[in-house]
């Protein structure tokens, strides 16, 4: 929050990220950023097959969901 608040990053998660830098950012609650992870996704799937869209929902789902964040310490990632 306190990065869309300062205007770091964009405030909707489908606006574009392109020119966002988290790198080296000053104040006191701040650390070096070493690695930002993204996944991208196509905005419209309304063309694909029933099971591939169902397939990628359900991945979504999981690794954004409490299952999929929990697992996330056992590989040096920080949960969202």
């Amino acid at each position: 929050k306190a990065a869309v608040d300062a205007g770091a990053i964009p405030p909707q998660p489908t606006d574009d990220f392109s020119g966002v830098n988290l790198y080296s950012k000053a104040g006191p609650n701040t650390w070096p950023i070493v690695l930002v992870s993204y996944i991208y996704l196509p905005k419209d799937i309304s063309g694909w097959a029933a099971d591939k869209a169902s397939l990628l929902k359900a991945f979504m789902d999981y690794v954004t969901g409490p299952d999929g964040q929990k697992m996330l310490p056992d590989f040096s990632f920080n949960a969202i």
